[in-house]
């Protein structure tokens, strides 16, 4: 009996082990994504923004005389 309840406890915690380490690889996997689609947002948001801005006196003259 001792031996049973030894090997339900064994595996109990490699159950709870292997259900700790998914979660950890979920929730990594889960900011990264997030983390890549932040980044996308927040370099879009400012290329928005840079072209949105006025143009600056030099950039329109090389523009003219390319």
């Amino acid at each position: 009996m001792t031996l049973v309840s030894t090997i339900i406890k064994i595996s109990n915690h490699h159950v709870f082990f292997f259900l700790l380490l998914f979660f950890l690889e979920v929730e990594l996997f889960f900011l990264l994504i997030m983390r890549c689609v932040i980044y996308d947002h927040v370099t879009s948001w400012y290329d928005l923004r840079l072209e949105l801005r006025p143009r600056r006196l030099c950039d329109s003259a090389q523009n003219h005389y390319v």
